[in-house]
């Protein structure tokens, strides 16, 4: 008999991994023939492949605290350090860690209720396709996931007859699961004490257990509080954008999705260099990454405290969107890449199955609170988790793995009913199914709004132009600014254009443009000081590149360009001393632009000894 089991555990197995990899395989050939391969210009991959960068290089402490989960750059870093700079290989590793977790839903499948049910979750992870997408991207959720499911499954081995020295390795792990992505936080608190309460232990031991876990989490969390402080000399217990997300998903204006925010870039790096421009321009403060945090959590706190009424209907609105079948993308490159995977064809790509399931699963899960107890903490941390915030489908699926269980039970329960001929059990349950799922599909309340005409031409645009089909991307662009005349965004993507086309006067036109909109438009004063060094109007480029250094006074690129200005009105002192600072922050593994930098130097003081 355990021979038996045995060999129906290795058949299982083999089917994931083949019917997994299999999936990864399929998708990289397709994807690497897609623009968004190997990093889109201005996403959240390459603002962590930057970062990664920097610390390959020996960058290990940032200039300010960190702004983003930090543990993944750190990840990066290692892997270019030592083993070259491939993203390729960072994708093939990641596929790796997609099929290790295939696994490990596997086993916490059959841990907690029997290896068949183990085998379902594990084939709904297979063919869920944003695991697929998300592992192909430079961003931290996969190897969440991976920590998140190790994590939970160790918990499931020590639940039983916990002892003292097993909370230690536990508390290392919700660390690392913490400064990957911090919402697991909650989780891994409340799974312990939920495990300690159900524990046959004395109190004080109860107590110890729960310290020593506690301890060992924040040995490794107070690694980047630590950071933070060495960087800036301010308090951020992880990172500092807290207080922005927390706005975007909480303001006059959310529609309960991550919505771009007027006056704000639409890059990860240039929303949180626009919160920190727009905290300490409005509060009349030099801000800290801390204090920026405080001011846009304040904010959202005051409508939260002032329109209660339309705060509680903002609430129910993302509850809805937390259950819905759809999917809330927005990163750029599932645009781009979703009718180019041929096995997308072959693969969910939404919630429309395992959500209804998973509802029916939490359902008939009840009657075994004890067994599933630590799902519904999962399930309802990392969905609660959101909805405070705003939702979207890169939090969200940290959920998924969690909702796959539930909805395994609720297949395997049915498969059960058939096997007993239970006719009765079989039909209620596929009854109970069916009207969750057309519940859940034509319920109106947990879809978005439909993109207006101006939304439509300005994605579309915005798809052109990481197409390099410049041309075309102008063309919708004219077309969405003719349906929102004076639209900021719209008017700095044309101005940016126009200079990729070599129509300088145009381009430096319509930046001017952008400025008597928003006065606080950065990369707008950047921009004109480079085009009018570009022309040698050295005059006007010293004013606009000051103002966009006295926002960002140490930004190496509005530096170099000073610098270059300054010289070309003849102030060698000031120019030298932007080129210094310049060269000073530069990204270490920037040689081209530091050789740049260097030769500029030299050559004026060249001719200060000529």
């Amino acid at each position: 008999m355990k021979k038996k089991s045995q060999k129906i555990e290795i058949g299982y197995i083999l089917i994931i991994v083949i019917l997994a990899a299999a999936g990864r395989i399929s998708f990289f050939h397709d994807y690497r023939n897609t623009p968004a391969y190997p990093v889109l210009e201005a996403s959240d991959s390459q603002a962590y492949y930057y970062w990664s960068r920097d610390i390959e290089s020996g960058k290990l402490i940032p200039d300010k605290a960190f702004m983003k989960w930090p543990f993944y750059a750190y990840f990066l870093g290692f892997i270019f350090k030592f083993f070259g700079i491939d993203i390729a290989a960072v994708y093939l590793l990641q596929y790796i860690l997609g099929i290790i977790n295939c696994l490990l839903l596997f086993y916490i499948g059959k841990k907690l209720f029997n290896i068949h049910l183990g085998f379902i979750a594990a084939l709904f992870y297979c063919f869920y396709a944003l695991f697929l997408f998300f592992e192909s991207l430079l961003v931290y959720t996969t190897l969440s996931i991976f920590f998140n499911l190790l994590f939970f499954l160790y918990l499931i081995n020590i639940s039983n007859k916990p002892l003292i020295r097993d909370f230690i390795l536990p508390g290392l792990l919700l660390g690392l699961c913490t400064i990957t992505q911090a919402n697991v936080l909650l989780f891994g608190i409340l799974a312990v004490i939920w495990i300690l309460i159900m524990a046959d232990m004395a109190f004080k031991s109860r107590l110890c257990c729960f310290v020593v876990f506690i301890f060992f989490s924040l040995l490794v969390i107070s690694s980047a509080t630590l950071t933070n402080y060495i960087a800036e000399d301010d308090f951020v217990f992880i990172a500092g954008h807290l207080g922005i997300n927390f706005y975007i998903g909480n303001n006059p204006q959310a529609s309960g999705l991550f919505d771009d925010l007027k006056g704000i870039g639409q890059s990860q790096e240039g929303m949180f260099r626009d919160a920190t421009i727009r905290a300490r321009h409005y509060s009349q403060e030099d801000l800290k990454t801390s204090g920026v945090s405080r001011y846009w959590l304040k904010r959202a706190l005051i409508f939260i405290k002032n329109r209660p009424g339309k705060y509680l209907k903002l609430l129910a609105k993302k509850m809805n969107f937390v259950f819905s079948p759809d999917e809330f993308i927005h990163d750029m490159e599932f645009s781009m890449v979703k009718d180019k995977i041929r096995v997308f064809r072959f693969l969910f790509t939404d919630l429309r199955f395992i959500m209804p399931l998973s509802l029916l699963g939490m359902f008939l899960g009840l009657k075994s609170l004890k067994k599933t107890m630590l799902i519904y903490l999962a399930s309802g941390v990392f969905l609660m988790s959101i909805a405070v915030f705003f939702v979207d489908s890169r939090y969200r699926i940290m959920a998924v793995p969690f909702l796959i269980i539930f909805a395994s039970f609720a297949v395997f329960r049915s498969f059960k009913a058939a096997k007993k001929r239970n006719y009765r059990l079989l039909g209620i349950l596929s009854a109970s199914a069916v009207v969750l799922y057309f519940g859940l599909q034509y319920n109106p309340h947990n879809k978005p709004q439909p993109p207006t005409a101006f939304e439509r031409f300005f994605y579309q645009a915005l798809e052109y132009e990481f197409r390099k089909d410049y041309t075309q991307a102008i063309k919708f662009f004219e077309i969405a600014d003719r349906i929102r005349p004076g639209d900021e965004d719209v008017l700095f993507r044309l101005a940016v254009l126009y200079y990729r086309l070599n129509d300088f006067s145009r381009s430096r036109q319509t930046f001017e443009r952008v400025l008597s909109i928003n006065g606080l438009n950065v990369d707008a004063y950047y921009n004109l000081g480079f085009l009018y060094n570009l022309q040698g109007d050295y005059h006007k480029a010293v004013a606009g590149l000051e103002k966009a250094c006295s926002f960002e006074p140490e930004n190496p690129k509005y530096n170099f360009e000073l610098g270059l200005a300054y010289k070309g009105i003849g102030e060698t002192d000031k120019a030298k001393r932007a080129l210094k600072m310049a060269l000073k922050r530069i990204s270490p593994w920037r040689q081209k632009d530091k050789n740049l930098i260097i030769g500029e130097l030299n050559q004026m003081i060249s001719s200060e000894g000529g």
